[in-house]
This record gives C-alpha cells, structure tokens and sequence, in this order.
C-alpha cells in the first residue's frame, strides 16, 4: 500500500514540474489510473510502446472524447515513462531486463505480418457477440504470446509453446491467476476458434497463485452518505449496482426492454453471454422511471434522423453524444461510459469525506457483504449477483460478514476479564 501511495504522489510531482496548470493536475492522474485498468495484472513499467498505442487508439474510438483530451492523455503517459520512469522511445523499444520479454516491441513489424490473423480473431470474437473489452484483451495477449515467440506464426506453434509462455507468466513475471487464465483464454479461442487447430496438452503448464484477497467493500453508513452525495444520473447508477448487485458494464448496459416495473426485476446479460434476473430496488423505481424519460428525448431525436432503432432497444443511460461503433464502424448512440461514473463515484466520495478507494465494483460488493450480513443464504447471493462457482461468492463469507454477533477480538476478552479479577 506504502508502494502505491509513493507511485501516485511522485507521479502527481513529476506533472507538477512539467508545468502543468494546478487545476488540470488531477486529469492527468485519471488518465493514468484508466490506462493502469487496461491489462490489469501487468504492471506499469512491463507495458509496451504498442499498449500505449492501443490505448490511445481506444480513446481516438471514443466519438465522446475530444482532441485536446487525447492529447493531455498522451502527455500523461508521457510524463510516466519519460520523467517519472526515465524511458525515452528508444529504451521503451529495447529488450530491457526489467522488462517483459512478451513485450510487443516492434508493433508495426508484428502488425504486418499477422495482420490477417488478427483480423480473423476480430471478426470471430465480434461473431460471438463478445464485449469490446474481451476483443481488446484477446487481441492483446495473442499479441503478446506472438512476440513471446520472435514473431512466429502460431500455426507454426504448439504445445510446448503456448506452456512456455504460461509458465512465464507465472513464475518470471508473477502474475496473478486471474491476468493468466486470460492469456491462456484467448490463446485457445484463437486455436480452436481461428486456427480450427488442435492445440495439443500443456496442461501442466505453472499455475499462478491466486491471492486471497477480502472484497473492498463500504459500510451501510458510507454507501449512504455516498448516496445522497451523488446526483441524476449517477445516483441511479449506484443505486442499481448497490441495490441490485449490478457490475458497472451492466448497469451502463441496461436497455428499456430489460426493465419490468410491474414484476420489480431487471433482465441482466452479464459476463460470458450469461443471463439473470436481478432485483430492481423499490428505491430506484422513481429515478428510474425518470432516466427512461430522458433517454426518450434522444430516441425521439435519433428517429426524426431515420436511425432505425427500436424504443425498446435504446439504452436507459444513453450517451447525449453520437459514436462511431468500432465493430460495424456505423456511427449510433451508445450508452454514457465508466470512466464518467469512476469520476462521477470518486469525485462524491471525496467531497462525502469518505477515505476509501470507492469504485463502482465495490458497491457491488458491498450489496453481497450486506446481504450475507442480514442473513441471506449464499446460493441466493449468488444467483444474484451471476457468479458460475459458489466459491466466487464464498468469499464474502469472511468471518466479519456473516450473520449473527461479530467475533470478539480475544485480546479484548482478555482485558475483560483481567478489569473482572480487579
């Protein structure tokens, strides 16, 4: 923790000396902590030039984003491998020792040769209707596990290849389970679902570790105070991941259809093309009903302009912008992005005095820690929340979240009982 305060404090400094205006300082830091969420496990200083060109390629997509905000995210990134990391473009594109060797190091070269590859593995992924999210993290590792291997074709590539890369991952570079189990994911979608290729047995490749970590969650007395901090939309947001046990790509994702006020249930599409029905809280019916209206205004908009697209379709939280979608390249209204709620949550929680690290998923976790406080049984809090293992939701089960009276600390009851004796 002492690690991660020093980074962002020494990194606030270095914007600070690079004259940028006092105000515009903490832009520059988000900036960061959303480029620090793109191939999260992998840390900061293993990223390649062709991460940081990917990212800034994701924000140049974003129809919401205007120029000058691409370029202050790219003088961000700037400012973190320049003067915080001291790397300039030519140490960035040399094989260092503290860096990855899967590092994409030469982005255009390894574009180039596989660029039909990658497209198929675009459109396979797109065909199966997986979220963009997925696309830039499978495009991503594949390209990865290709430059792992000099540039290599995978059809060239077996077995013994694809256990290498994992065994790297865990043992030289650490990562946790998580970060691993998504390389060897897209490394099979792209066997099986590109290459229709075999991919052999690596099954004994290095596991990574999976730490155990308790969920962050907020106390009933933060989530209210957080609650009234926020206003219209984003209150309702917080409300439905709360209330409801939403993730934050659900909640955004929310369409009219997926809504039944009279049976008081959402219809979710979550991870993994899996659905749920989620409990629409009592105390978000009016706020909601209110957002279904505004998203109307553009839908009316939308339809004098011949968009095509259905009432029932629209997004409840509709962007007040149009965007290019980067799958069919057409250009429609999507719905309001995360980053605008992870601002929207930190900035209330700041302004709420609340010192923790609030981000949309710990309202989520925190609706299943309440939940089990209450007395709810687990398998219920799993069928809400759409986790396929118990074990996922188990971890909630901490001993100072289940029901019943909290644990006494024995030093506590020590001290009783020596105040007792007296």
């Amino acid at each position: 923790m002492a690690d991660r305060v020093d980074f962002w404090r020494d990194y606030e400094d270095c914007v600070r000396h690079s004259g940028v205006p006092e105000g515009q300082i903490r832009w520059y830091l988000r900036w960061i902590e959303q480029f620090v969420r793109v191939f999260k496990g992998v840390a900061l200083r293993d990223r390649s030039v062709a991460d940081v060109t990917a990212f800034l390629d994701d924000l140049k997509a974003d129809a919401t984003l205007l120029p000058w905000q691409i370029e202050q995210a790219r003088q961000a990134l700037r400012i973190l491998y320049r003067d915080l990391f001291g790397y300039d473009g030519r140490s960035m594109a040399r094989d260092r020792g503290n860096m990855m060797r899967d590092r994409v190091t030469q982005p255009r070269q390894l574009d180039a040769l596989h660029a039909p590859l990658l497209t198929d593995l675009r459109a396979a992924i797109r065909m199966r209707h997986y979220s963009p999210r997925t696309e830039q993290s499978y495009v991503g590792w594949v390209r990865r596990f290709i430059a792992f291997h000099d540039l290599q074709a995978p059809v060239s590539l077996g077995a013994l290849h694809i256990r290498t890369f994992l065994n790297y991952l865990a043992t030289e570079k650490g990562v946790a389970s998580s970060t691993q189990n998504q390389a060897l994911n897209a490394i099979v979608f792209l066997y099986i679902q590109v290459l229709n290729s075999d991919p052999g047995d690596f099954s004994d490749f290095t596991r990574a570790k999976t730490p155990i970590r308790k969920p962050r969650t907020l106390s009933r007395e933060q989530v209210s105070v957080l609650l009234d901090t926020l206003t219209m939309p984003h209150n309702l947001m917080a409300l439905l991941m709360y209330g409801a046990g939403l993730r934050i790509a659900e909640c955004l994702a929310l369409r009219v259809r997926d809504i039944s006020f009279d049976e008081g249930t959402l219809h979710i599409y979550g991870k993994g093309a899996k659905e749920r029905i989620a409990m629409l809280p009592p105390e978000a019916v009016d706020l909601l009903r209110e957002q279904i209206e505004a998203a109307r205004v553009f839908y009316e908009e939308d339809r004098r302009h011949d968009s095509g697209v259905e009432w029932s379709q629209c997004f409840v939280f509709s962007s007040c912008a149009l965007a290019v979608d980067p799958a069919t390249r057409t250009v429609e209204r999507g719905h309001m992005t995360r980053n605008g709620v992870q601002v929207a949550l930190k900035d209330a929680a700041r302004r709420a005095g609340i010192v923790a690290n609030v981000t949309p998923h710990c309202l989520r976790h925190s609706f299943a820690a309440h939940m089990l406080e209450d007395g709810t049984h687990i398998e219920r809090i799993q069928e809400l929340l759409g986790h396929a293992r118990l074990s996922t939701t188990a971890i909630y089960a901490h001993p100072m979240n289940r029901p019943g009276a909290k644990p006494v600390n024995p030093l506590t009851r020590l001290r009783a009982l020596m105040a007792e004796q007296e």
